[in-house]
């Protein structure tokens, strides 16, 4: 999945889990921290970066171009550390740890007493970006490293490609839109929160069904079928979704400078 599918479905976690806010922290305080947790888990990526070893990888003497990190399995590729529990689980206790201890040594009160929250937003939605990747084929890596630091990688399941996911995206989209709609818009509403919660696992619910829709297409995930499967997978967007919304997905795919 492509990290603006990712950031999204952390901004419908972060709407979702500022309903149960009792501070006095602003909402968009949990609509960017889960944006951020479901972005984060790609910043291993980095090693892709045209001048990565230039720079990092010269500082850092790195014994291997930025490539062979990404495509390897050292604990820092792609999929590796940042695509497991652990490194979710630490860097979202951050969100805790700060807000805190400035608490907690400071004259007055300057946060508010929903960090707590604020660091399961950031985990849960990392969380979800690690399983959205599980589906994606198994080339490479062969899933996400999970459970690190065991070695075991989960997933590579090979139902959905790594782009043209036209379904999926509409619907994260549609949950983070109608989330941020519940947060922001309906203040009063006492049983907001659930129905929040009940869109999110709507959209769980659609989203898996959709993956479970796809036929088995990705017979090999290697650079020399990589046009194929790209196409392929285009093909199934058109006969899955109507033609005026299959078009309209196209020319928004065609005006990002990014795969989604």
């Amino acid at each position: 999945m492509d990290i603006l599918s990712h950031t999204l479905t952390g901004i419908a976690v972060g709407a979702g889990v500022g309903q149960f806010a009792k501070g006095n922290t602003t909402k968009w305080n949990f609509v960017v921290i889960g944006a951020l947790g479901g972005a984060f888990p790609d910043i291993d990526a980095i090693s892709l970066w045209s001048k990565f070893d230039g720079t990092i990888g010269k500082w850092l003497h790195l014994s291997h171009s930025g490539e062979e990190i990404y495509c390897g399995k050292f604990w820092y590729s792609h999929h590796g550390f940042f695509h497991s529990l652990l490194a979710m689980a630490l860097l979202g206790s951050i969100f805790y740890w700060v807000p805190f201890l400035k608490n907690k040594f400071s004259k007055k009160q300057v946060v508010s007493k929903d960090h707590r929250l604020w660091a399961w937003t950031f985990f849960l939605a990392g969380t979800f970006h690690l399983l959205e990747d599980m589906p994606t084929p198994d080339n490479i890596w062969g899933g996400v490293r999970l459970f690190f630091p065991f070695e075991v990688y989960i997933g590579g399941w090979n139902n959905i490609w790594w782009w043209n996911n036209y379904d999926l995206f509409l619907i994260i989209f549609s949950v983070s839109i109608i989330s941020c709609f519940l947060l922001f818009v309906f203040k009063k509403w006492e049983k907001k929160k659930w129905f929040s919660m009940g869109i999110i696992a709507f959209g769980i619910m659609a989203y898996c069904y959709q993956v479970h829709r796809r036929p088995p297409f990705i017979v090999d995930a290697s650079s020399k079928e990589y046009n194929k499967n790209d196409e392929k997978a285009m093909n199934i967007q058109k006969d899955m979704l109507p033609p005026f919304l299959f078009n309209a997905m196209q020319q928004f795919d065609e005006l990002l400078p990014l795969y989604f």
